[in-house]
């Protein structure tokens, strides 16, 4: 079984690595996620530096992305901004997976009364918009700190614990587990040797699809002014800030959009690829 669970990795990871769409997302994601780790060191503008002869500045040799309405330049901005919203989407996505897995790998091991009332927990959860329990968790902790990434990782939780018991109702059910049960192995050992790989791969999946949730639901508390407070850069704060430039230069109000947009895409190409590598229908092919 796992010499199988191994051939079927690599079997599903050359797969990935032959789509031309989900590599090209890959390199996409990794490039914005090292530009904004490294190239602010590079770049002799700071993300407070004001120049008030400057504003409303458009792209230039001095200035790539143009300025803001205080002449901030632009390209900072979302650098530095970039580290703010896909670190809170980071700490969110894994706390989200980690209380998702837990609950679903509860779930779906103990069955019964267990089972029933901790998916109507979730169940519960799940109603609550994820916008609104961000919100009401960044009033009650402190506002303008970032607190919302625990609203948000509450919110995305539900459908990775959905995933993670279907599939592993999936798997005790079938047949090898019942012939591990036979030969008298416990819960833990068959959750070891025949849950944990079983369910890894959907896993990741669901998480890459809870990530993309969580940076646009990140992106739209810094537009509504509920992100993280002033001068520090996030790209939902950016996109406000760059709205009244739509008519003078679209280019410098639509790039803070766009960098979200093919980060938002990335993820989901991501996703969609590795859903398509180790979809097992193409082993039987």
């Amino acid at each position: 079984m796992k010499k199988q669970a191994e051939s079927a990795l690599r079997s599903g990871l050359h797969r990935f690595s032959r789509n031309p769409a989900s590599m090209i997302a890959l390199s996409v994601f990794i490039l914005i996620v090292l530009a904004c780790l490294f190239l602010p060191y590079c770049i002799k503008w700071n993300y407070r530096q004001i120049d008030l002869e400057n504003m409303y500045g458009p792209p230039s040799w001095e200035h790539v992305f143009g300025t803001d309405s205080i002449g901030r330049d632009l390209l900072t901005r979302l650098l530095y901004g970039g580290r703010v919203t896909l670190g809170i989407m980071a700490v969110a996505t894994v706390l989200a997976a980690m209380m998702g897995f837990g609950i679903g790998l509860l779930s779906g091991t103990c069955g019964g009364a267990v089972d029933f009332y901790v998916m109507r927990v979730v169940d519960v959860i799940a109603s609550v918009p994820g916008v609104l329990l961000a919100v009401m968790i960044e009033v009650a902790l402190g506002m303008g700190k970032g607190n919302f990434k625990y609203g948000l990782a509450i919110a995305a939780m539900p459908g990775i614990a959905r995933m993670v018991r279907t599939a592993v109702l999936e798997v005790m059910q079938s047949e090898y587990v019942e012939a591990s049960r036979a030969l008298g192995a416990g819960r833990n050992q068959i959750i070891r040797k025949h849950v944990l790989h079983n369910v890894a791969v959907p896993f990741i999946i669901q998480t890459l699809g809870a990530a993309a949730e969580v940076l646009l639901s990140c992106t739209v508390m810094g537009y509504l002014g509920l992100g993280i407070n002033p001068p520090t850069p996030e790209w939902g704060g950016i996109v406000h800030d760059t709205r009244e430039l739509l008519r003078v230069y679209p280019s410098v109000a639509l790039i803070p959009s766009g960098v979200i947009v093919v980060t938002e895409m990335s993820l989901h190409f991501i996703g969609n690829g590795l859903r398509d590598a180790f979809d097992p229908r193409n082993d039987e092919k």
